[in-house]
């Protein structure tokens, strides 16, 4: 027997009934530690749904795992709920991390005079954009708007309109091409 098998807290087969196997109390470089890290793509994600920035993320994500590690080090956890207890840390690291932020000054968010001027341009060429798709027949706004404001794919578009794919694609064909017509001064 190994040394590393001597200090590794024995993992308890399942009883009848149980759904997964558990294990012992873990302490670093456990079964658990796997285990997280499995789930490591799950959690970023879970917290990607509350914080928008890479390294808050990461912080959420790492922070969650280490108050995991600390529990499953004092209790017992079954391998198939760790999963769910992993997801509801994350997200409550996330929260936390998300009021804890101290707001922003509207100073801070003003832009600068050059910044000030790019924002006004943005302000107008966006106001072109709206109302020349106001202006698109009834037909060709509508399957504008659904693909490109909403989102929605080719299909899902043709589909909710209760037309043909090609037909679709013509009427974003002839929108598009209107809008280069009545646009072409903003082009660069």
């Amino acid at each position: 027997m190994g040394m590393r098998a001597l200090m590794e807290p024995p993992i308890r087969p399942a009883e009848p009934g149980d759904s997964g196997a558990r294990f012992a109390p873990l302490g670093a470089g456990g079964g658990m530690g796997l285990e997280l890290e499995r789930l490591r793509p799950l959690l970023r994600r879970s917290a990607g749904a509350i914080l928008r920035r890479t390294e808050d993320i990461e912080d959420a994500v790492q922070e969650a795992s280490m108050k995991l590690l600390r529990y499953g080090a004092r209790e017992e956890i079954r391998i198939g709920s760790l999963e769910a207890l992993a997801r509801t840390t994350v997200r409550r690291v996330a929260l936390d991390q998300l009021s804890k932020r101290r707001p922003v000054s509207r100073e801070a968010l003003e832009p600068a005079a050059p910044e000030r001027a790019e924002a006004l341009e943005a302000a107008e060429v966006r106001g072109r954009l709206r109302d020349a798709v106001e202006r698109l027949p009834d037909s060709q706004r509508t399957a504008f708007l659904m693909v490109f404001q909403e989102g929605l794919s080719h299909e899902d578009a043709a589909r909710e309109l209760d037309v043909s794919a090609e037909s679709l694609r013509a009427r974003l064909y002839r929108a598009r091409q209107q809008l280069r017509v009545w646009l072409k001064d903003l082009a660069p």
